[in-house]
């Protein structure tokens, strides 16, 4: 709103922005949510690097599997 006062534009009805107001909440909402299970997914898990262009040796063993 400060930004349409600024440009000297009408402010919209709520009736008009009401939809977009609530799809921009629920976008929030599901990407707080994603944000949350994926930082639990980063708590839960380990990464083990096998390959050994990222500078860890593998053994002869590793290879063959």
């Amino acid at each position: 709103m400060p930004a349409l006062e600024k440009a000297h534009e009408a402010t919209p009805k709520l009736q008009e922005v009401s939809g977009r107001i609530q799809e921009l909440l629920l976008q929030q909402h599901v990407t707080n949510l994603l944000q949350d299970w994926l930082k639990s997914l980063r708590d839960q898990g380990t990464v083990q690097i096998l390959d050994s262009a990222y500078g860890e040796s593998s053994s002869d063993e590793d290879e063959g599997q």
